[in-house]
């Protein structure tokens, strides 16, 4: 097994709304959306920053147990010579995969708060962020803190 081209340097929580229908679970009708926005490092190309946002909406006319948002905001790097490796170059890298693991921070974030409310807890579904609909366009207008 090899080390990713794609490392995670931190992560962190910048929104975290969940809240509890009154109404209940009576006719679960939720649907989970994403945004993803990705920023290259202006002193240093090969760091990134993406910021996703999941939503937990209720389709209307039915009630779903929770409702609202998280976002969670990484810094990447990609590793020297990642892209001559693999297939994708590091801007793809970086917007299928940064995406694919916060994801994965926000499902734990969100079975947990929803884990301690009055109806069951909420497992966000698997999304696939390489269909064409996902994609986000990097920007360069990200300087990293150090």
């Amino acid at each position: 097994m090899n080390q990713s081209g794609l490392q995670l340097e931190r992560y962190f929580f910048v929104k975290v709304d969940i809240q509890a229908n009154q109404q209940g679970p009576a006719n679960s009708g939720g649907v989970v959306t994403t945004h993803l926005e990705v920023s290259k490092d202006n002193n240093d190309p090969s760091r990134y920053m993406v910021a996703l946002t999941v939503k937990l909406a209720v389709v209307e006319g039915k009630t779903a147990p929770y409702f609202g948002e998280v976002t969670v905001l990484g810094v990447f790097h990609v590793v020297a010579g990642a892209h001559k490796t693999g297939h994708h170059k590091p801007d793809d890298l970086v917007t299928v995969n940064g995406a694919s693991i916060l994801y994965g921070v926000a499902r734990e974030m969100v079975a947990n708060v929803s884990a301690r409310g009055p109806w069951p807890a909420v497992t966000l579904p698997c999304m696939n962020f390489n269909a064409s609909g996902q994609q986000q366009k990097v920007s360069e207008n990200y300087e990293a803190a150090r």
